[in-house]
């Protein structure tokens, strides 16, 4: 592996590969083409017909390729050298980088990571790490971005540290951990916030879920980085026990380097009374839902970390991810629409307590997105909790056109049977909003995402505003 990683390293430094990528739509000349599995594959031909000059592959190559001159580069585990080949073509990175995983909250957690920064005079970025292909690179609100390669993640690194951004985070799932896409980035810091089962096919994932996540505690953070726990979660002592002389910034209710005292909500907001490395400060937010103040402790954990000292900014300034609990600003003072882009059982849960928390004597309608593709798995599991937590429930199909199975139907019905179906997703929007009450507040589910930019979601958004205006 070593020699393999030497001859490519060399063709990089004699200008023979001059870019890399695993996406074949993106390769140009001279690319050094990534093609770990079945799926780029059978890419190979396309990419070598864009300019392709280099394959690193798991497979036999055709000698046809040979005589075009191109190299192949064969390991059994490519992935094993990947990171590392696209961490010598860019050299730099910020000077702070920091990591954060968890079955939920890691962008929330990143998007106020790089707002405690900026509003302590850094400049500062989020990237979200993931394995699934993206359609865009699009900032998201000026300061995050979405990764789905790590070629792409250095070389945006690389970039950041020459336009002088000092701080970033990043946002990982377990399966680009899995994929070692960021074993090659020194980290100052590094987050696990939680480990939900039930959002878990099978509770046997959950410790395959778990050993994956923890790599990146145990393994890609480095000797010198600090680990930030949560100070009552199961997982903290056995991450503790597997890095025994790592640093660990805990937070919680109990004492800790970061003590949550109290936390209270308000219609705007939350307050929260913290005791930062033995120094009381209270925190006044505009930011929506008791779970998002845990993730801005963990945000707060992930600063200190890397030298912000947070008791000095003003905490008013930060706000939350667009899309997570966030109220319709056109409705005018009668009414109260919410929009959240909640996809599982466990985060529609955190949704309702919040709202329960925050608007104790209010009525809740939910207008609950149903679907039968892979995003709707959850459907079922969701119908549940809304049915235990919310005062009206409203079925509706996703704003393609698509329709819900007979037997779908059954079992949403059978679990809420006091719940309205309404196929059309728009006349189920004007149905709540034309029969809610002056105290209600109409929940809208899956209708914004900050990196969902399939035409669903946007449909739904423009569909939904559309409803809110001809009233």
């Amino acid at each position: 592996m070593a020699a393999l990683y030497e001859q490519i390293c060399l063709e990089i430094s004699k200008g023979r590969i001059k870019n890399i990528t695993s996406d074949h739509q993106k390769v140009g000349k001279d690319f050094l083409f990534y093609a770990p599995s079945k799926k780029e594959h059978a890419h190979i031909k396309e990419a070598i017909n864009r300019g392709a000059k280099s394959i690193l592959t798991n497979q036999e190559y055709e000698e046809e390729y040979l005589k075009q001159g191109v190299n192949f580069f064969v390991h059994t585990q490519p992935q094993q050298i990947y990171h590392r080949i696209c961490s010598f073509m860019w050299k730099k990175q910020p000077t702070y980088v920091c990591a954060v995983t968890g079955t939920s909250g890691g962008r929330s957690v990143g998007h106020f990571f790089s707002q405690v920064c900026t509003l302590a005079g850094k400049k500062a970025v989020t990237l979200t790490v993931s394995n699934e292909p993206v359609e865009t690179l699009e900032l998201w609100q000026g300061k995050d971005r979405m990764i789905s390669d790590a070629a792409n993640m250095h070389s945006i690194l690389d970039d950041l540290a020459d336009k002088k951004i000092e701080y970033c985070c990043l946002a990982v799932s377990g399966a680009a951990i899995e994929n070692r896409m960021i074993d090659s980035v020194n980290l100052k810091a590094a987050a696990f916030s939680n480990l939900i089962r039930d959002d878990l096919a099978q509770p046997e994932d959950a410790e395959k879920r778990f050993q994956m996540k923890a790599r990146l505690l145990s393994e890609i953070l480095p000797d010198d980085g600090t680990m930030v726990l949560p100070f009552a979660s199961e997982y903290t002592t056995r991450i503790m026990q597997c890095c025994p002389n790592k640093k660990v910034c805990t937070y919680g209710r109990a004492a800790s380097d970061i003590q949550l005292i109290s936390q209270l909500p308000t219609q705007k907001g939350q307050i929260l009374t913290m005791k930062v490395l033995g120094k009381e400060v209270v925190v006044r937010t505009n930011i929506l839902g008791k779970f998002q103040g845990s993730n801005l402790v963990t945000a707060i954990g992930l600063a200190i970390s890397c030298g912000i000292d947070p008791s000095r900014i003003e905490h008013e300034q930060i706000s939350p991810l667009a899309g997570y609990m966030e109220f319709l600003e056109c409705c005018g003072e009668d009414r109260k629409i919410m929009t959240d882009c909640a996809e599982t059982p466990s985060e529609l849960q955190d949704l309702l307590l919040s709202m329960k928390w925050h608007f104790p004597y209010n009525d809740i309608t939910l207008v609950l997105r149903c679907s039968e593709d892979c995003e709707g798995k959850n459907t079922l599991k969701m119908a549940k909790v809304a049915a235990k937590m919310v005062n009206r429930i409203i079925f509706t199909g996703d704003s393609n056109g698509s329709t819900l199975s007979e037997r779908t139907r059954r079992e949403l019905m059978f679990c809420c049977p006091k719940a309205i179906e309404i196929e059309d997703r728009r006349k189920a929007m004007e149905y709540a909003i034309n029969n809610c009450k002056p105290s209600e507040i109409i929940v809208i589910q899956g209708v914004r995402s900050p990196t969902d930019k399939s035409r669903i979601i946007n449909n739904a958004d423009a569909m939904l505003k559309a409803v809110v205006t001809s009233q």
